[in-house]
């Protein structure tokens, strides 16, 4: 398995999941990935970007950007460079945060 393989297993496993299923899902994928999991051997450029928006998702819609900011400072300490989908999950997580606009 390479880094899409991961991604694309994440991605599959966080629709219509909550936070912990797809939390539950990037550490099987990190154990297989590092070789320590069934079938697994190191993966050169993962997890990355993708892998934290997917992990940012949850998180996203719910308005929760305090999570989404702890998975970005996770991200750059990693030593992963942030990218627009990124950008967009933090973005998300504090337009559904918004609290609603009365009606006029």
């Amino acid at each position: 398995p390479d880094a899409v393989t991961y991604n694309t297993l994440m991605g599959a496993h966080s629709r219509g999941a909550g936070a912990s299923e797809v939390e539950e899902s990037f550490q099987r994928c990190r154990e297989s990935a590092s070789g320590s999991g069934a079938g697994g051997g190191p993966v050169e450029d993962w997890p990355n970007a993708v892998t934290y928006t997917i992990r940012m998702q949850p998180a996203a819609y719910a308005g929760d950007y305090r999570r989404v900011d702890e998975l970005w400072q996770e991200m750059e300490a990693a030593g992963v460079r942030p990218e627009a989908c990124n950008m967009w999950a933090l973005l998300t997580a504090f337009e559904m945060a918004r609290p609603p606009r009365p009606e006029a």
